[in-house]
């Protein structure tokens, strides 16, 4: 899950409202309950914590509740290092955590070709500190990159490797991920088509988890051998037979046929019988489930010292600047 949306879904009301910190914290331990969400992105921008620290308490807030890989973002490259701190503060040494980082952070070019000062600084500071990069461009097509979908990948690919270059130039053991995606920008309405990126949904965490989990079981395919062409159980049932309780059904029906636990496949008939329970009330009724039983593995309380110590002072020094 990730991204800088201002509002959410209130999972209890339903209603559209601004994201605050508790969101970040709901969302870090829904993910990590979620068996198919491989990584942990900040869901939204919390609206009740000063901006210029909201980077590191949404960094902290996920780090204290999942175990999962965090994809983080930092408004320029003071707060990445403090961050950065608080990655070391959590690994036990910069030699644990470049070993074996946990976070990776992710920036992003101007489009159209534009690296600026923030996104160059940050990206020299990973390069020297080993932190891994995901540095992908996201231009709108028709507005900052060609209306073409193969010029606005050649765009985001050029992009990619002038950041890449820079951080190769400041250490050549840098680690950078492409990526990146060509937005379509509605003509007609002047509006990107980026599927409402302003909102965030617990329920849509929750239904992504199933479908990767579909996706996983069509990726896996399906073997070819003797036992799975199941020829003897063909020979057993034989004609006009049933092939629900023989062996070879009991042996594999779990392992071959993928069974949805959100997605509703009965009847129309059962499905109201059973009180037409609708896709968004099963999510919902998921999201409560986690929220109210999941309880994160916990950090260790010197390393919730330390990381609140690491924003407090960032406020004291805030604070004393704005008295300067």
């Amino acid at each position: 899950m990730g991204g800088r949306s201002p509002f959410i879904i209130d999972p209890y009301t339903g209603e559209r409202r601004k994201a605050v910190i508790k969101d970040i914290e709901a969302m870090s331990r829904l993910v990590d309950a979620l068996p198919n969400i491989s990584f942990m992105m900040s869901m939204g921008i919390a609206s009740d914590v000063a901006e210029y620290i909201s980077d590191l308490c949404h960094f902290q807030y996920m780090v204290s509740n999942t175990t999962k890989p965090i994809i983080f973002t930092a408004w320029n490259v003071n707060d990445l290092k403090e961050i950065y701190n608080m990655c070391v503060a959590v690994s036990g040494s910069e030699v644990s955590f470049q070993k074996k980082p946990f976070a990776l952070l992710y920036a992003m070019p101007t489009d159209p070709l534009q690296h600026t000062y923030e996104a160059c600084t940050e990206l020299i500071f990973c390069a020297e500190k080993h932190i891994p990069l995901i540095y992908v461009g996201g231009p709108l097509m028709g507005a900052s990159s060609p209306v073409t979908i193969a010029g606005s990948l050649a765009q985001i690919n050029a992009e990619f490797l002038g950041g890449l270059v820079l951080a190769k130039l400041k250490d050549p053991g840098a680690i950078l991920i492409h990526g990146g995606a060509t937005n379509p920008f509605d003509l007609k309405t002047m509006n990107s088509a980026l599927g409402a990126p302003e909102v965030a949904s617990f329920e849509m965490v929750t239904l992504g988890d199933e479908v990767i989990n579909m996706a996983r079981r069509l990726k896996k395919g399906f073997n070819l051998n003797k036992e799975m062409l199941g020829l003897n159980a063909i020979d057993r049932v034989g004609p006009g037979g049933s092939f629900m309780m023989d062996k070879h059904t009991l042996d594999f029906f779990k392992k071959e046929v993928w069974y949805p636990s959100l997605l509703d496949r009965s009847n129309y008939t059962s499905w109201e019988k059973e009180g037409k329970v609708d896709l968004g009330k099963r999510l919902n009724k998921k999201v409560r489930e986690i929220l109210s039983e999941h309880r994160p593995e916990p950090l260790q309380e010197h390393i919730k010292a330390n990381l609140k110590e690491i924003i407090d002072n960032n406020v004291a020094r805030h604070l004393k600047e704005e008295k300067k």
